[in-house]
């Protein structure tokens, strides 16, 4: 009778350790034990979250004080506005500087600073020139912005806003009457005075002469839109020493 030999059995067990294999045979039983196989461990960093931005001054406007206002007197001037001294108050010089931003930028002219400006200052581009061809020193008026802008080696060192002709009818003690038009055209700084000047039509502070008696000149009123005779009238901050930018010659034009 021929003996049987017993089967052969395999058995893995896997472990958390490793590989057991286990095997049986006729003779008796090893068991062998594999080490574990090495693992690769990868860790992520998670990027820091941005950074916070500081909110935005809020809105500024005539009579508040702060040095957020100074700051943006600051930024004025460097773009060649005239916010008047940068002593932190807001007040008319700086509202008329903000004038003036706001109408090179075509944004509502509300004389108030508010957290969009703030962005479009830190942005801001001089003025499109009307007439850079007449040299790097000029001053132009703009009728349809109401601005002048005064360059000095193609560099703009005054921008201001101005009042002009409102092109009514108007009569000097009902004898001779015409209308109040700001003549247009290519013009030069003639004849400038200091002080105040009184001529039939009102009174003129740091006049500067540029076509016949049409002048560029300081006003206790400048309103937002055309209301002079025709002369372009200048905030009196700006009047005070802007002939100190201007020379017998200098081209003028007044176009737009």
């Amino acid at each position: 009778m021929t003996r049987l030999r017993p089967r052969t059995a395999a058995v893995v067990v896997v472990g958390a350790l490793g590989i057991v294999a286990l095997v049986t045979g006729g003779s008796g039983a090893d068991a062998q034990v594999l080490p574990p196989e090495p693992t690769t461990t990868t860790s992520t960093t998670a990027p820091p979250p941005p950074a916070e931005q500081p909110p935005p001054p809020p809105t500024m406007k005539r009579g508040d004080r702060s040095g957020d206002v100074e700051n943006v007197q600051h930024r004025l001037k460097y773009l060649g506005y005239d916010p008047g001294a940068a002593n932190g108050v807001f007040g008319r010089e700086t509202e008329f500087a903000v004038f003036a931003f706001q109408k090179t930028q075509g944004v509502p002219v509300t004389g108030q600073v508010a957290p969009e400006m703030h962005r479009q200052m830190a942005n801001a581009a001089p003025p499109p020139a009307l007439a850079p061809n007449l040299g790097g020193d000029r001053v132009e008026v703009d009728l349809g912005r109401q601005l002048m802008t005064i360059y000095r080696g193609n560099a703009p060192v005054i921008i201001t806003t101005i009042s002009s002709g409102n092109n009514r009818r108007y009569c000097v003690r009902r004898r001779r009457c015409a209308y109040a038009v700001t003549p247009r055209g290519t013009f030069a700084i003639g004849r400038t005075a200091r002080g105040w000047e009184t001529s039939p039509l009102g009174r003129l502070y740091n006049s500067a002469y540029f076509y016949r008696g049409f002048a560029l000149h300081g006003s206790l009123s400048v309103p937002l839109y055309p209301a002079s005779h025709g002369c372009v009238r200048v905030p009196m901050h700006t009047a005070a020493w802007f002939q100190s930018q201007l020379y017998r010659g200098m081209p003028v034009f007044v176009g737009g």
